[in-house]
């Protein structure tokens, strides 16, 4: 996740801890986004308020609890992927803590629930959503770089001349 030489700030040459922390501040607020959208999502879809709708793998567009844990992935998934680039605009490699992120998802997903997804609903959702947020990444970073470019060195205005 972090790798190459480099300037601070930027992500190249991030030390392991660094990479850890920022994956670790990521999935916090994933999981901060996932529990709010929870909690408004569970009681439209009359699934009541539980603590494990963001880990959900049976997605079902049949059943109440399956469609909320679908819309609750989606959305959340999307709304990180809109707050990550806020929070490091310049940051190279922001697609592969957002990746990272997936990947650990369906890690605490398996730990949680005690089984492996079986829906195929799942995996067409996670192999379609993932790229789709990469993409929803990469634009916003290219709009922020637009609208905020860096500063790189500090404009010298030059001394008035006596003349």
């Amino acid at each position: 996740m972090g790798g190459g030489g480099g300037g601070a700030g930027t992500g190249e040459g991030d030390q392991p801890s660094t990479v850890a922390l920022n994956l670790l501040c990521l999935s916090l607020a994933y999981y901060s986004l996932a529990y709010i959208f929870s909690g408004l999502i569970g009681p439209i879809c009359d699934t009541g308020l539980e603590g494990t709708l963001p880990f959900e793998l049976k997605h079902s567009f049949s059943d109440n609890r399956g469609l909320a844990a679908w819309v609750n992935v989606v959305v959340s998934m999307l709304a990180v992927s809109v707050i990550a680039p806020c929070i490091w605009p310049y940051h190279p490699r922001l697609w592969d803590y957002l990746a990272s992120l997936a990947v650990l998802n369906f890690i605490l997903s398996c730990i949680v629930t005690r089984e492996a997804p079986d829906s195929y609903i799942w995996w067409v959702t996670m192999l379609t959503l993932v790229p789709v947020c990469l993409l929803v990444a990469y634009g916003m970073q290219v709009l922020l770089r637009k609208r905020f470019p860096p500063r790189t060195a500090v404009e010298r205005v030059p001394p008035p001349s006596s003349s």
